[in-house]
């Protein structure tokens, strides 16, 4: 609660300065734990900079996505970190994507398993990664920033946010081995000089392998997961061979860690032991044997590293049909060294000599063949890389003398004509020297021709016409060979023709690309067949596509060509089933189904299509038994749940969509279906958490964050929920959603902006009550606003006629009870307008909210402690309905009550459970809440009564 009242503007004159609810005896402002910086500043000063650099994935560092969503999910202490949601989940703990609002950035958070974090020796490891990758000061070692607890004690640490690509997917994306192959030695270089400097700390990984290294857009890289590193005991047989090494230099400063010291705790305990990754696996590591483990186990496996970058292919990579990577088998190949395989692809491969040895060196299965440790290693593929480079540029130098030395000839050549007449002799040597130059020409059209065909298949087609263009030019310089200018001339029209053909081809696939691009954003919008169906229609449209004229055949044969049939699939899928819920549109529905199945030969998802246009909820729920049915893949499964949906089957589209986010939590569309049928059940933190999810995976989709709004408004997240619309229109003006008028007047209100509701709701004047066009509700919160704000007096407002509906009395009751010179008369009237209903035990259930709060903010108000407090039991408590605004309200309203009759234990316990639940809301924006919204003013007047 960082929202402080201003001098005067307290509801007790004996109070100079107010802050928003705390624990009993406490200063908001200087000791509440949960405050950050910034916080305690604008608490302060009442606003603090919040810079976020352009390019930042939190484009607005007062994100309302970011907060937590339950108490086990934030940190201890630290109130300017907030979640965004789940990155990855490995064996030993989730990775969290955080931002911290202090400094505006992204964070990674890893926090340890609730299970692990009772396992003394799993808890020391997990410190022992966090001391590490925050001693660890390289370039190449993600930085670790914070290590602390979160709300249920368990430990996590902060670090840097990676962003980039592993290793292992760039490898993979290789057409060939020997493709690109310096840029992959320059990154194990990289490599190599992190683990170097580990080394020179005492460090070892002891899980050196591609998908543990990260590639930055940038070009920056990046060793992760140092979860099992290990730091080398001082002393023994390591440091004996490491004092060797160094000789007369001075001893490196070393990690320490808590697993560091000699005494035996921690991995010592792991005798026998084996971890890592087996196809990356020294022998040593494999057959467990940890005493022997030490910097060498890292060069096996940063030669494993390279063997893979120059073959394709790891040291124990299985053959066709043995067991996957991991398994027994693998661990028995690393165990007894069964490296022949992995020397013979070294051997036979391209790469230069000076790597083959350098691999085969560092993957020798006795430690004492190889290098001693990672620098030894970065040493030699520096060098070989320095050489390299140098024999580049002797070879530039070379052809660069090459073409002086042709330019020459030509002068020599009109040299020998001038002197053709001197004789027979200078004739002949003419002759001779024409044949060889026509020979010369005839070479360097054919070297021109395998050029450009290289230069072809490296997509460099401007610069293979150019490579033929110049030998065409050199052969027409010598003039007479008719037949070899035809040759040549034959070459550049094919070479040209070529060049075109893979130029139509790459901007073919890069239409199609943008077109499954745009299907997908398409997909992505809001439902309803009125906003889909025209997007859907005119996309294909101008595709060239009319898919629902009489004859779709045309249609089926381009999209089958495209290369993207899947995607147009999914957007057939997508647009029938938005069109099935008009009966003059089924026929349509139908079509674009059966050309979905036309389209995609998968069987699963065939008979999905086909169980769709039956309508047979029998055979979808059937499918859904299948052990495969996750090979549909995500896109698909959305569909399918849909379909379950749509035929009546809620609790088996229920438990599919689990199933789906299990195996796809990074689909964006079916977090957003999760959130939209949790919402529908009533589910609303469930549905918040979903759509948060989605966010993350897609934060500039306008639709989402009007959806994210929504979701925030139902939690009673009112300040969250007006930063959500305000970044939707800031996406996309055209978002809005219909009930959000409404619903923003409500936020308004609710965190005390009574100028803001009256913006929104269109209506500042005095005299202005009521217009024809406008809803009960609308008005009746203007009503609230106008007196809030002090346009309508409270001499106005007893005026006022008792209204003809309960609604519109509710409300003017509620005005009347908190108006800000209100009296005792005033509570007297409202309890007149709103008493008989709300009042006695007849037919409480159906009484509205707001009529319930009005009667009970009025009977607290006259010291009517019982009828508050049997209200609230009667109406305000019945249903919960998940709105913590509205909870901690009434929370605070019992707690008064209770104070009053006495029950000073009962208050207490009630108010710190309304306090806290407040906190969750006001610490989102807590320069967005107003010390005069009613939540914090009825928190301060339980504060006074529970402490009178």
């Amino acid at each position: 609660m960082g929202a402080q009242d201003k001098a005067g503007d307290s509801d007790d004159p004996g109070q100079g300065r107010e802050h928003a609810p705390v624990s009993p005896g406490t200063d908001a402002a200087a000791q509440d734990p949960e405050r950050s910086v910034l916080q305690e500043i604008e608490g302060r000063a009442g606003r603090a900079p919040r810079i976020v650099l352009h390019g930042s994935d939190s484009a607005d560092a007062a994100s309302p996505y970011a907060q937590p969503t339950a108490k086990d999910t934030v940190p201890r202490g630290r109130g300017n970190y907030q979640i965004l949601g789940e990155i990855a989940r490995g064996g030993m703990g989730t990775v969290l994507k955080g931002l911290d609002t202090d400094l505006g950035r992204d964070v990674a958070l890893k926090v340890l398993h609730p299970q692990l974090a009772l396992k003394p020796s799993t808890l020391h490891r997990f410190i022992e990664e966090a001391q590490i990758g925050g001693q660890l000061q390289h370039p190449g070692v993600v930085p670790v920033y914070e290590l602390g607890l979160m709300a249920d004690d368990r430990p996590y640490f902060t670090m840097k946010l990676v962003k980039g690509r592993t290793l292992s997917a760039l490898l993979v994306q290789r057409n060939a081995p020997d493709e690109d192959r310096h840029r992959f030695l320059s990154i194990f270089e990289s490599i190599c000089q992190t683990v170097a400097y580990a080394h020179s700390k005492g460090v070892i990984h002891r899980d050196l392998k591609p998908a543990n290294v990260m590639v930055g857009a940038f070009g920056e890289v990046q060793v992760v997961d140092w979860g099992l590193a290990k730091v080398l005991a001082r002393g023994g047989v390591a440091d004996e061979e490491r004092a060797l090494s160094a000789a007369s230099e001075p001893d490196p400063v070393v990690i320490e860690t808590v697993r560091s010291g000699s005494s035996g705790s921690g991995s010592d305990s792991l005798e026998g032991s084996v971890m890592g990754t087996p196809a990356y696996m020294s022998p040593e590591q494999a057959a467990g044997h940890l005493d022997e483990i030490d910097e060498r186990s890292d060069v096996f496996a940063l030669g494993a590293i390279l063997c893979e970058i120059l073959t394709g292919r790891s040291p124990y990579a299985p053959e066709e049909g043995d067991e996957p990577d991991g398994t027994p088998r693998t661990l028995l190949l690393a165990s007894q060294a069964a490296l022949e395989p992995a020397l013979e692809r070294l051997e036979s491969c391209s790469a230069d000599p000076e790597l083959v040895g350098i691999a085969r060196d560092c993957l020798a299965p006795a430690r004492r063949d190889r290098p001693q440790n990672a620098e030894k290693v970065a040493a030699r593929v520096r060098r070989f890389l320095a050489s390299n480079e140098e024999r580049r540029r002797a070879a530039e130098l070379r052809a660069a003398a090459a073409r002086v030395r042709t330019r020459a000839a030509i002068v020599i050549f009109a040299g020998l004509l001038i002197g053709v007449g001197l004789g027979v002799w200078g004739y002949l040597g003419l002759q001779e020297e024409r044949e060889r130059r026509a020979e010369e020409a005839r070479a360097a059209l054919d070297n021109a021709a395998r050029s450009a065909r290289a230069l072809q298949a490296e997509g460099r087609h401007d610069e293979a016409l150019h490579a033929v263009e110049s030998a065409r030019e050199l052969i027409a310089t010598f003039g007479g060979d008719e037949a070899l200018e035809r040759r040549a001339r034959q070459i550049f029209l094919e070479t040209r023709q070529a060049s075109d053909e893979a130029r139509e081809r790459a901007d073919r696939e890069a239409r199609n690309r943008a077109f499954a691009e745009r299907l997908t954003e398409i997909r992505h919008e809001v439902s309803g067949a009125s906003v889909i169906s025209r997007p859907y229609a005119q996309a294909f449209r101008e595709y060239g596509l009319n898919v629902t004229g009489p004859d779709p055949t045309t249609a089926l044969s381009i999209m089958l060509a495209s290369g993207i049939a899947e995607e147009f699939a999914l957007a057939l899928d997508d647009w029938a089933r938005r069109v099935s819920s008009s009966p003059r549109e089924m026929h349509v529905s139908d079509r674009l189904t059966q050309l979905a199945i036309d389209l995609d030969p998968h069987p699963l998802r065939r008979q999905m299509r086909e169980a769709i246009v039956r309508h047979d909820a029998e055979a979808l729920v059937d499918l859904c038994r299948a052990r495969n049915i996750s090979d549909v893949g995500p896109g698909a499964l959305w569909v399918f749940v849909h379909a379950l949906d749509d035929n009546g089957e809620r609790d088996t589209a229920r438990a599919l969509l689990g199933h789906a986010l299990e195996d796809f939590p990074d689909d964006f569309l079916l977090h957003r279906l999760a959130a939209e049928i949790a919402g529908s059940e009533g589910q609303a933190e469930l549905a918040l958490r979903h759509i948060l999810a989605a966010l993350s995976l897609h934060p500039e989709s306008a639709h989402a964050h009007e959806d994210a709004a929504g979701r925030h408004f139902d939690v009673g997240d009112h300040a969250s929920a007006l930063h959500a619309w305000r970044r939707a229109d800031e996406l996309d003006p055209e978002v809005a959603g219909a009930r959000r008028s409404f619903r923003q007047v409500r936020s308004r209100i609710a965190i005390g902006d009574y100028e803001g509701a009256l913006a929104v709701s269109g209506g500042r004047g005095r005299a202005r009550v009521r217009t024809d066009n406008e809803t009960t509700a609308t008005e009746s919160l203007r009503l609230l606003a106008r007196s809030r704000r002090g346009d309508l007096t409270l001499e106005e407002l007893r005026d006022m006629e008792r209204p003809s509906t309960a609604p519109e009395r509710a409300w003017l009751a509620y005005a009347l009870a908190t108006h800000p010179e209100g009296e005792r008369a005033e509570a007297q009237r409202a309890l007149e307008l709103v008493g008989p209903a709300a009042a006695g035990s007849g037919g409480r259930r159906e009484t509205s909210f707001v009529e319930a709060l009005a009667f009970v903010v009025a009977a607290t108000a006259v010291e009517r402690w019982a009828d508050a407090l049997q209200t609230i039991d009667d109406v305000l408590d019945v249903e919960p309905t998940g709105d913590r605004h509205q909870a901690a309200i009434v929370g605070a309203l019992r707690a008064e009550a209770l104070a009053g009759l006495g029950r000073l234990d009962e208050a207490h316990a009630t108010l710190a459970s309304a306090e806290r639940e407040a906190a969750s809301l006001t610490y989102s924006y807590p320069a967005d809440w107003r010390p005069a919204a009613d939540l914090l003013r009825f928190l301060r007047q339980a504060r006074r009564a529970v402490e009178r």
